[in-house]
């Protein structure tokens, strides 16, 4: 993902949007590329014949109807714009109504870290549970600011993170 603006791609609750799949602009764009080539080349019908046919069959192009399913899903799963600009995806889980955005726009604040009450607040508690990453976004937030904390940040990516639980 190329460079992003930090104080953009901070959500109000201290996630970082550029640390997320469905914040990655760059991955949605490249899905994006490949059904158009994959449309104008006619591939559909390549994968149908390549599927059985000739000396060196590809059975799995079979499964190239779901393939192409799935690629025509992914722009729905895209945050545009981010939390900061709103309103977001709400298809990811971030909607406008988000108790934590909501609360530190009525308190005029920039975000949680700036928020004393964060560590008795239940819907904080609740985010923190979900993304490991929080409590460290929170301490670089504070320490060094909304417009320059993400390469202070150690990155965790959950999907990742499941992928070496699972072996």
């Amino acid at each position: 993902m190329g460079k992003q603006n930090d104080r953009e791609h901070t959500a109000y609750c201290g996630l970082w949007c550029g640390g997320c799949i469905s914040g990655n602009h760059e991955l949605f764009e490249t899905a994006r590329r490949l059904a158009a080539l994959l449309e104008e080349s006619g591939f559909e019908n390549y994968a149908a014949y390549k599927a059985t046919a000739g000396k060196n069959p590809v059975p799995a192009f079979l499964q190239y109807p779901a393939f192409r399913e799935v690629l025509s899903e992914l722009p729905g799963i895209e945050c545009s714009p981010t939390c900061y600009r709103g309103p977001c995806s709400v298809s990811v889980g971030c909607t406008p109504e988000c108790p934590l955005r909501v609360c530190v726009k009525e308190k005029g604040l920039e975000g949680c870290w700036e928020c004393g009450e964060r560590t008795s607040c239940p819907d904080f508690a609740e985010l923190d549970s979900r993304h490991p990453e929080l409590r460290n976004n929170i301490e670089c937030l504070q320490k060094h600011g909304a417009d320059d904390w993400v390469r202070h940040r150690t990155p965790v990516n959950i999907w990742e993170e499941l992928k070496k639980q699972k072996g």
